[in-house]
């Protein structure tokens, strides 16, 4: 019976971790460039197998297998529906590629899809949501005059007064390379390396005077939430059963 307890607790767990990330999913549903997070699962192996006992398998136990636990909590990088911008320095990325930051290193760099970009006092593109200069193909903070027009191409070149004056760094992990969130609409790469970039994205595409809104489905995200709420009942209710059936053990039993 403690085994059937342990099953139903380690479900309840992995259950109400899905309604933790899946309820800040949908709270960021009108975040700039927010990508949804996915929990993966997996079934770990019997605690036979595990502890390495050299002991006798029980079928019923050995059918059962191992608990069932939350994994890495990953972003899925789904693309967000691109929405008109308050000014000439909102971008959006349609297809693949990032922006990046300040604050990291060529093979570990900060990168991010919210575009709400703005100039500060000495003409620096920075990040509106945390103030980091936006790098450009050089490494170093891209920088305009404030009192010029400036047009954004595709690839992140900027032009103003008929010239190029920089070029965004719009940069695309290899294929392969995982990415953990940094904060503030950021992304750094879970094993940075030299080779984990590549300058340009094949179909990713910048956009000015645009903004890509968040990538969650409200609807979806929804009924995954109820579907984790539910999961978690069962496995409570489970395991008031098993503790009932041990105070039936106890009391009876124990009398015999």
């Amino acid at each position: 019976m403690k085994y059937g307890l342990y099953l139903a607790a380690a479900g309840a767990l992995t259950s109400m971790h899905r309604q933790d990330v899946l309820s800040n999913n949908l709270a960021n549903m009108s975040t700039v460039g927010f990508k949804p997070d996915t929990v993966a699962l997996r079934q770990t192996p019997p605690e036979r197998e595990r502890s390495g006992a050299d002991t006798p398998p029980q079928l019923l136990l050995e059918r059962l297998g191992g608990v069932v636990q939350a994994d890495d909590t990953r972003p899925t990088m789904k693309q967000g529906e691109l929405l008109r911008g308050r000014s000439a320095y909102d971008l959006a990325i349609e297809g693949d590629g990032f922006f990046v930051l300040e604050g990291g290193t060529p093979e570990d760099p900060v990168l991010t899809r919210d575009g709400r970009f703005t100039l500060d006092g000495g003409g620096r593109l920075v990040s509106a949501a945390d103030g980091r200069a936006v790098l450009g193909a050089d490494g170093q903070p891209v920088t305009v005059d404030p009192s010029q027009d400036v047009v954004i191409d595709g690839d992140g070149s900027v032009r103003q007064d008929g010239g190029i004056v920089a070029s965004i760094a719009f940069v695309d992990p290899v294929p392969g390379a995982a990415l953990h969130k940094a904060g503030n609409g950021t992304f750094r790469l879970r094993d940075p390396g030299p080779e984990s970039l590549s300058l340009l994205p094949p179909d990713g595409r910048i956009h000015q005077s645009m903004v890509e809104a968040s990538a969650v489905d409200p609807i979806a995200t929804m009924n995954q939430l109820m579907a984790a709420a539910k999961s978690a009942q069962s496995n409570i209710k489970m395991m008031q059963f098993h503790d009932y059936l041990s105070g039936q053990a106890i009391n009876t039993l124990g009398r015999v």
